[in-house]
């Protein structure tokens, strides 16, 4: 391979896709950095030479920024095997459940170049075959994930990436207006189909949550010292992304239905959490869990199947929830009964219960 060959191979692997770019004179360096000495003017041409034959432009920013198409193909001197297209085909299936469409943007070269190995093998049966036969299906009712910006989200990983600070430009929840704001990003942590931002508001030293599809703009700043106690694992146990409603755990006890039994077994809530034998249909289950939101959500998914029987405080929320929601259907209730006294009074012109039965209603 000649010294120009190897040239091009390296530069196009330094090319980075859409919305990120490189200037000529940063790839000029990282090609010295390698051992290959050369000019920005020969990179210039170079560049000019295989924007011809790959799906690379530059820009009209000064200094020009070069980067691959959003929707170029997957360069790569290797392409997937049929077990790789696979792998990435079933991962293509899981992760858009999870994953906001920004970030799967990102995949979308290597889910086309897996597909397009299976499909010149179909025919040949076996592995290219194996996605019509599997489903990803996604818990709960099905939901779009909010819509990112993908230069937001491309500033946000370059920020997260290098410890530099972000001038945000944030739309709060509601009718409030929008604010901008220097912040210094610690973490990004995906859940329920929503991407947060875990930083620190300049000038501030507690730790705060942006969510990335409100932000309108995202610009990187000059780095930062990230602060050495930061521990993103001790704010997810402390419950910072489970909607925190009192302080810590609580000891739960609640009740469900016998037949609920295997299910809380196979999929236990804690690692301390014990099930009791069924007695009088019911099983008792005992659990030391986070007190957040989502713990009352999930009880309140059993209905009527779950009674919470301690702590007190949160068995009292939930007999006021009970009793809420008795007032809120009661009200039908109520409807229906003057209904009836407005028919009883209209005499005659009022079908009883067995003239309906005669005409083939249920009574």
């Amino acid at each position: 391979m000649t010294d120009t060959s190897l040239r091009y191979l390296q530069m196009l692997k330094l090319i980075p896709r859409s919305p990120h770019k490189i200037a000529v004179q940063s790839i000029q360096q990282k090609l010295e950095a390698m051992g290959q000495p050369t000019t920005p003017r020969t990179v210039q041409r170079d560049l000019n030479l295989l924007a011809a034959q790959f799906d690379i432009q530059g820009d009209a920013a000064k200094p020009q920024g070069w980067q691959y198409k959003p929707d170029a193909a997957l360069f790569s001197l290797v392409p997937p095997d049929v077990q790789e297209a696979l792998t990435l085909c079933m991962a293509q299936q899981h992760l858009q459940h999870l994953l906001p469409e920004a970030t799967l943007n990102y995949l979308k070269p290597w889910f086309a170049a897996a597909q397009d190995v299976l499909n010149k093998q179909q025919g040949n049966g076996g592995l290219s075959r194996w996605p019509d036969k599997v489903r990803v299906l996604a818990p709960g009712l099905p939901r779009k994930s909010p819509a990112i910006k993908a230069d937001v989200y491309a500033a946000i990983t370059q920020a997260l990436l290098t410890d530099c600070k972000l001038r945000v430009s944030y739309q709060s929840v509601g009718d409030k207006p929008s604010w901008t704001r220097v912040v210094m990003p610690l973490a990004m942590v995906l859940r329920d189909r929503v991407v947060y931002l875990q930083c620190l508001f300049e000038g501030h030293t507690d730790v705060r949550q942006l969510v990335l599809h409100r932000m309108l703009s995202a610009m990187v700043q000059e780095p930062f010292v990230r602060p050495a106690d930061f521990d993103l694992q001790v704010n997810i146990a402390a419950g910072q992304l489970g909607l925190p409603i009192g302080a810590g755990t609580l000891e739960l006890e609640a009740w469900f239905d016998a037949h609920l039994a295997i299910h809380l077994a196979e999929s236990p809530i804690a690692d301390d959490q014990k099930l009791s034998e069924p007695e009088d249909g019911a099983v008792c289950l005992r659990a030391t869990v986070p007190d957040n939101l989502e713990l009352r959500l999930w009880l309140q998914s059993f209905g009527c199947e779950v009674e919470v029987t301690a702590p007190e405080s949160l068995r009292q929320e939930f007999r006021e929830t009970a009793e809420a929601l008795a007032g809120f259907y009661a009200d039908d209730q109520d409807d229906d009964d003057d209904q009836d006294t407005d028919d009883s009074e209209a005499g005659s012109d009022a079908p009883d219960a067995d003239d309906c039965t005669a005409k083939g209603a249920t009574p």
